[in-house]
């Protein structure tokens, strides 16, 4: 027997090779049809992983930060598996979620994709989901995984700073990829999934790489979800047409916006309920503690 710590401190006590959703089904059947994702001892984890010591587990759903990052995690791997199909012969990089939605970093070679060919993609997206396939992690070697990407020079520069006996892809139908975990369940939980835009992005950063084409998205558990967050963004564009924004579901009531000018981030809480806007000035990456001010101060700071 193994000893589980939940978060609110309470102990189970487990059969050693207990998975978190074996643990979600103990404390109920609600709670485990909304587990999307787990962390154990603070390692994100799939919801199938086998637990064989004592340690601390959460269970994340929809409704956390860590739920959607697996969830938009998830949904770049379908999205990559309908590009490759779509696209024979590009080459895949990297696929990490965040903070509003997430991305795919692709060597399209000499093909292009255009706002035209985003509905073929998404729908080709919507159908392996409803497949519900289930992600699945395997071990592999590194002179393995170095052969099956030997045509792939971004993955097999990846390979190659990665420890022997640390590699891992990720299955779901008849793809795989190179990942280090956290995904949910099975494709059927994706719902409703948008390609936002594409842009140039060289490869590590680098402005002596290639430069590469990185497909932006966003996926939701329901499509409700998805219509809201597009009427939000559009009435976001109507409002403020400086430059990029980009909106991301803190929960039902609440989104963080984030509007760019002259590359400065001007990040807004914008709270659906009472029109309350919110702004702080940050960077690309992060938003900082905000101080209240009116929607007339908000417009005014915007104009500038």
């Amino acid at each position: 027997m193994i000893k589980v710590t939940l978060p609110d401190g309470s102990v189970k006590e487990m059969a050693q090779g207990v998975t978190p959703m074996d643990v979600a089904k103990s404390i109920s059947e609600g709670l485990a049809r909304n587990v999307i994702s787990a962390s154990y001892n603070g390692t994100t984890i799939e919801t199938t992983t086998t637990l064989t010591t004592d340690g601390t587990l959460i269970l994340f759903t929809w409704n956390d930060v860590a739920g959607k990052k697996a969830f938009w995690h998830s949904t770049s791997h379908v999205m990559a598996q309908a590009l490759e199909e779509l696209y024979p012969g590009i080459k895949l990089t990297l696929g990490p979620a965040i903070d509003n939605g997430f991305y795919y970093d692709v060597d399209f070679g000499d093909q292009k994709i255009t706002d035209a060919d985003f509905k073929k993609i998404e729908d080709r997206v919507l159908e392996i989901s409803r497949e519900k396939h289930e992600f699945k992690m395997r071990p592999v070697s590194k002179a393995e995984a170095l052969e099956v990407y030997k045509n792939n020079e971004y993955k097999t520069e990846l390979i190659s700073n990665l420890e022997d006996g640390t590699i891992t892809f990720c299955d779901h139908a008849n793809f795989f990829d190179l990942c280090r975990g956290g995904h949910i369940p099975n494709t059927g939980i994706i719902k409703a999934m948008k390609i936002l835009s594409v842009a140039g992005a060289y490869w590590r950063g680098d402005e002596k790489n290639k430069q590469l084409t990185r497909v932006y998205g966003i996926s939701f558990p329901k499509q409700k979800d998805l219509t809201d967050y597009l009427e939000l963004l559009e009435e976001a564009k109507k409002r403020y047409p400086i430059g990029t924004i980009f909106i991301s579901p803190q929960n039902r009531q609440q989104y963080t916006v984030t509007l760019y000018k002259n590359n400065v981030s001007l990040g807004v809480l914008y709270s659906v309920l009472t029109g309350t806007m919110y702004i702080c000035v940050g960077n690309n990456n992060a938003l900082f503690s905000c101080t209240a001010i009116s929607t007339l101060m908000f417009d005014q700071s915007v104009k500038n």
